[in-house]
């Protein structure tokens, strides 16, 4: 992908946006969004950015925010919003960069043998205007063969591996077990084991209801290690709190947590605290105010440069 060609525009301040434009050594065109009154949306143009764009392509990096007043459906539609304006005012080809895809976890229905909501999402954004959608970690990657959008997946296996060498696990790697909280989690799990040389085990998982898991079963030896779970969400932590208690009553010397996409929904935080996780290093894939409510046992790692090098890899 030839980042020469696009203009990189944003929401705000996105700090993963100037990441990326300080990498390919542009400038970001941010927009303002504002709501009315009764919370409608609102999006500023001003006619300097509308003649920057108009007859151009796009690289739109939208990141969403998860706080106790911020609601994901609402960030969704205003994303849809502006892909939409973007293409009234003349944008030519919209790529938007969502390094975290919202309902990408309703891949199937509770209520028949169809896909979830996901394709839904999809077939509008595709509708507003957007060409191509990059995302990091999908939770079901399956949907790439399901939904009427070219949607593009960033492996983050290679970040989590170079960074897992950084912090000095690969020197103790006989000592080290990469556990997969679940079954969707194992390949990734499976690759960065063998990466670094370590052993590999799994959990079986039975969820009760939404966002109330049951640990099941442990598969593996994990006795003495320093155990790493790799997954590509953190959204309730009741899963990897759980994971992290079954593992340490089967002899894990330790547990570690490495999670992409950082929801944290409310008690999220507390349950990590409280818990006997060592640390738990998570990504910016979505906006975190690192200044309020995270605690120490938190290590936010930037995947600006990592996502940088794939998308320039990228044939859109």
């Amino acid at each position: 992908m030839l980042m020469n060609d696009f203009e990189i525009v944003s929401v705000g301040r996105s700090c993963l946006a100037s990441d990326i434009a300080d990498k390919f050594k542009k400038t970001v065109l941010s927009l303002e969004l504002t709501h009315f009154a009764d919370t409608e949306s609102h999006i500023k143009l001003s006619n300097d950015i509308i003649n920057i764009i108009k007859d151009k392509s796009i690289f739109l990096v939208y990141q969403f925010e998860f706080a106790s007043d911020k609601f994901i459906n609402d960030q969704l539609f205003s994303s849809i919003l502006l892909v939409n304006l973007l293409k009234k005012v003349g944008v030519e080809k919209i790529v938007l960069c969502l390094p975290y895809l919202p309902y990408s976890r309703s891949d199937k229905s509770d209520y028949g043998n169809f896909i979830g909501d996901i394709d839904l999402v999809c077939n509008i954004l595709k509708l507003a205007g957007v060409e191509s959608l990059i995302s990091c970690d999908l939770h079901a990657p399956k949907i790439k063969d399901l939904v009427d959008l070219d949607i593009l997946e960033v492996d983050m296996t290679d970040f989590w591996t170079d960074l897992l060498k950084e912090e000095g696990f690969s020197n103790i790697s006989k000592d080290i077990c990469l556990v997969s909280p679940d079954k969707g989690a194992m390949e990734r799990n499976r690759k960065v084991a063998v990466e670094l040389a370590a052993d590999f085990a799994f959990i079986e998982k039975v969820r009760v209801k939404a966002d109330l898991p049951m640990m099941f079963s442990l598969h593996g030896n994990v006795k003495g290690k320093t155990v790493i779970i790799l997954d590509d969400i953190i959204d309730t932590a009741r899963t990897s709190v759980s994971a992290c208690d079954l593992l340490l009553k089967h002899g894990a010397k330790k547990v570690i947590g490495c999670f992409t996409h950082a929801v944290l929904s409310d008690g999220a935080v507390d349950r990590i605290e409280q818990s006997k996780f060592e640390k738990v290093f998570v990504t910016d894939s979505v906006a975190l105010n690192v200044s309020s409510g995270l605690s120490k046992k938190f290590s936010v790692k930037t995947i600006g440069d990592f996502l940088c090098q794939k998308i320039s890899m990228l044939k859109i």
